[in-house]
């Protein structure tokens, strides 16, 4: 191989170099380097000097230096992306987080609406953000959700005032709104903040008729320097920037006016929040149109059935009043039990209880529309559109004159003049004395015992003679009823007092099929007969009479029961229907117990029995003073038709009096001795028990 090389030609030299290579490592199993260097003989000859090395022994340090960085880069490798999962981990942690909020977010879930913090700026901002929007969302939510239960706006107004100045950091916020009747008053509704001053909305919109026009189009606006002094003329330290909200109903009118006030510089945060602001106001914009309309309905309803019962008092000149009175009285009683913790501690009178006992008291006796005018101011027996005791004065009349005539035939026929005038003037003495009897039993003052029933008979036996045919003249109606009787021959003779068939007039289908009610129904709707009426032993009215007036109270619970009433009045028929129960279950119309009834029911009773024992303006009685009505009202409650307890609270609070100086003439109100009537109460409850 060494032979070869000598005198080889250079451009053989790699080749040959090559060769070397292989056949060193054919020898020793490696891989070799080769160099050859030429060296020159002579001209044409040359010596090769070939050094070789084994690549092993050539590449020991480089080899070694790789394997070295190899290694070193491997664990930085696995350092960094050690270092990279960490970091990778310490974002996605409040990534995730913000994730499962956004997710909470989605499902309108505010149970947990904190975010972590991070080191890395946006994330954290983005964690911030996030948790304000939850926070934001939430308290918006809650406001709705309050918007949509609450009836209360005043406290619903001062809840966005507050939320308006924690969403803006504002110093002060004020509310105004305006009234559904008169758009260009605003009162001031509600207040938040720790400025105690007056700002002056009217002046400002007054000082700046346009003012109300940019609010209505642009929602809210910044006021100028002059405009704030105009709204706060304060010589305290003036707001450095003021912001009004616009509350803008569907009809385009200005119904509410927003103040954020701020004492230092806005920040771009609080800049933020003014959009907010007046969205979320557009809430309160529909929640203050929808309070409005609630409001004009209530007063459209309240007013309505103060219409009615305005009706039925001047339907009856003698009754006036009396649905007006019983209201103020009934609330009166009503808060005292609702403020009293010794007897009634459990009850209490909610808004919604105070507008079912308002529409119940006003409209407690609207069944009187059915009751006939002239059987609620029967002043006397006999009385029905007109007092029949002229008829029968005439009777009386005509008997006299009766025995006039027959004096002057007995004369006529020789008798004697004396002796006939003597009986003459003692039948006369006779038919006057009797009259005078009867007239005074029309009255109704006393009570009628059996004598004086016996009596009543006894003159109804006398007669008189009619020679007029009593057919003539008559409704179709009283023809009918009068055809019952027959026609008789003129002329006949007919009873002073009559009671007759024509008399009873029938109920004609007017009563219901099914009657659930406690009350006794007469046979005859109404039963006209003289002697009938005349033998009333207490008061005017006949037992038929008396289930007419009753019936009101019938009429009333089942008219007030055809209204479609929402759940906060529909206890309205039983409070209205329940002022003539007894606390025996002895009274009308359904004979219900104390237990059955309810508070503001039994304190409705005891003021419709006051309003009526002091009431001047009944023909059929005289008024009762202060201290006659209440003994009265004592003896009703020991034989337990009114409520005990809501009486003493009656006396003890003095509600009978603030009534009686605010409806009753000084003459009625004497003096009352309260603790006598008090001990009366307690010794009859002992006794009771």
């Amino acid at each position: 191989m060494a032979g070869d090389l000598i005198g080889s030609p250079l451009a053989s030299l790699e080749s040959r170099a090559l060769s070397l290579s292989e056949w060193l490592q054919e020898t020793d199993g490696e891989h070799w380097q080769v160099n050859l260097v030429p060296v020159q003989l002579g001209e044409e000859r040359f010596l090769w000097l070939a050094e070789a090395i084994p690549e092993r022994e050539l590449l020991a340090s480089a080899i070694k230096a790789r394997d070295k960085q190899t290694l070193i880069t491997l664990g930085a490798v696995v350092m960094s992306t050690i270092l990279v999962l960490w970091a990778a981990r310490a974002i996605s942690r409040p990534l995730r987080v913000l994730s499962e909020t956004a997710k909470r977010l989605r499902e309108f879930d505010f149970s947990d609406p904190s975010c972590p913090r991070s080191r890395i700026r946006e994330v954290d901002v983005l964690g911030r953000s996030v948790e304000q929007l939850a926070l934001t969302l939430r308290d918006f939510l809650a406001i709705l959700r309050e918007v949509t239960v609450s009836s209360d706006f005043d406290t619903l107004l001062a809840r966005v005032a507050a939320h308006c100045r924690k969403e803006t950091l504002a110093d002060q916020v004020v509310l105004w709104t305006s009234e559904s009747q008169d758009r260009s008053t605003f009162v001031q509704s509600a207040k938040d903040g720790d400025i105690d001053r007056e700002f002056q909305i009217e002046k400002l919109l007054l000082e700046h008729p346009d003012m109300a026009e940019r609010l209505v189009s642009r929602r809210y606006l910044c006021l100028s320097e002059p405009e704030l002094e105009l709204l706060d003329s304060s010589p305290e330290k003036a707001l450095h920037s003021g912001w009004l909200f616009a509350l803008v109903n569907r009809d385009g009118e200005l119904v509410g006016v927003v103040l954020l006030g701020f004492m230092e510089k806005l920040r771009k945060m609080q800049l933020d929040k003014l959009k907010l602001i007046s969205e979320f106001l557009s809430f309160a914009e529909l929640t203050k149109e929808n309070l409005d309309r609630i409001a004009q309905q209530k007063g459209l309803f309240n007013s309505f059935i103060e219409l009615i019962a305005s009706a039925i008092d001047t339907k009856s000149p003698y009754t006036g009043g009396h649905c007006q009175r019983v209201p103020e009285l009934t609330f009166m009683l009503a808060e005292a039990a609702h403020r009293d913790q010794q007897y009634f501690p459990g009850f209490r009178l909610t808004s919604e209880d105070r507008e079912a006992l308002h529409v119940a008291a006003w409209l407690h006796d609207c069944g009187k529309v059915t009751t006939p005018e002239y059987v609620v101011d029967k002043a006397t027996k006999l009385q029905t559109i007109h007092d029949r005791i002229h008829e029968v004065r005439m009777r009386f009349e005509v008997k006299k004159n009766e025995v006039e005539i027959r004096f002057w035939q007995d004369v006529a026929n020789g008798g004697n003049r004396i002796e006939l005038e003597q009986v003459r003037n003692r039948a006369w003495q006779e038919l006057d004395d009797e009259f005078a009897f009867i007239a005074k039993c029309n009255i109704g003052s006393e009570f009628m015992d059996d004598r004086d029933v016996a009596r009543l008979e006894r003159i109804a036996q006398r007669t008189w003679t009619r020679t007029i045919d009593d057919a003539q003249g008559l409704s179709w109606e009283e023809m009918a009823r009068r055809e019952q009787r027959g026609k008789a021959t003129l002329p006949c003779e007919e009873p002073l007092l009559s009671d007759r068939e024509e008399h009873k007039i029938e109920w004609g289908g007017r009563l219901p099929s099914e009657w659930e009610f406690t009350m006794e129904v007469p046979s005859h709707r109404f039963n006209r007969g003289e002697l009938h009426n005349l033998k009333i032993r207490r008061g005017t009215l006949s037992d038929e009479e008396r289930f007419v007036i009753n019936n009101h109270i019938v009429q009333t619970i089942l008219m007030l029961r055809k209204l479609p009433y929402p759940k906060a009045l529909q206890r309205v028929p039983d409070i209205a229907g329940g002022h003539h129960e007894k606390m025996d279950g002895t009274g009308y119309p359904l004979g219900l117990s104390k237990d059955e009834l309810s508070v503001d029911a039994r304190a409705m009773a005891i003021a419709d029995i006051f309003e009526a024992l002091t009431a001047s303006d009944r023909p059929y009685k005289r008024a009762k003073n202060l201290s006659e009505a209440l003994k009265i009202m004592v003896f009703m409650a020991k034989d337990e038709h009114i409520d005990a307890d809501l009486l003493r609270i009656f006396l003890r609070d003095n509600i009978y009096l603030t009534y009686a100086y605010r409806f009753l003439p000084k003459d009625q109100i004497d003096h009352v001795d309260v603790s006598e009537l008090l001990s009366a109460l307690d010794h009859y409850q002992m006794d009771h028990s």
